[in-house]
This record gives structure tokens, sequence and C-alpha cells, in this order.
């Protein structure tokens, strides 16, 4: 997609929910001095799913769900303007409020 050259750790992936499709995510991997630089796009369907494309690139991950909430999930330290913390919805399986 882009001639920038890339290496797993560079940059910040993107995970936007696809509004016409709600279990999809259009995936985004940016790099550059800027994270200007698109270097792949993808869609996955499932939200652990699109975590782990953004994962297996970059240790730098945005998530922005169906909800229109924005959280992190990557490994690297959370960037100041993101609150939430991406939490995998398998992990809550079965878990209930008191």
């Amino acid at each position: 997609m882009s001639r920038h050259k890339a290496r797993t750790g560079d940059g910040a992936a993107w995970l936007v929910s696809d509004r016409a499709e709600p279990a999809g995510f259009h995936c985004y991997w940016y790099t550059g001095r800027a994270e200007d630089h698109l270097v792949e796009h993808e869609h996955v369907v499932g939200e652990t799913d699109a975590v782990a494309w953004g994962r297996a690139r970059t240790p730098r991950v945005r998530i922005r769900t169906a909800d229109t909430h924005s959280a992190w999930a990557g490994s690297a330290p959370r960037p100041a303007g993101i609150d939430l913390t991406w939490i995998n919805p398998s992990v809550l399986e079965g878990v209930t409020s008191c």
C-alpha cells in the first residue's frame, strides 16, 4: 500500500468499528515520524481478532468500538488522551455483576 518500509514494532495501529458491519473492524497500521504513512489496511471480523491484528504489528494499538468509545489495546504505555483500556470480551464471559 505504501512504499514506506515498516518493521514490526513501529508506528501505531488504529482499529475502527465498521458501522456497516458491526462485527467488522477496519484495521490500519501507520508508521513514520508522525505516524502518517499508511503501510497496511485490512478488514477483520471480530473485536478480539482486530486487536490481535494490531498487536502483531505494533505495541501501540487503539480501538474504536461500535459504541464509539476509544480504548487503548496496546502493550506500550497508554498515551495521554485515552482514558479507557480495552478488555478482551472473552475474559468477561460468565462474569456477573452484584
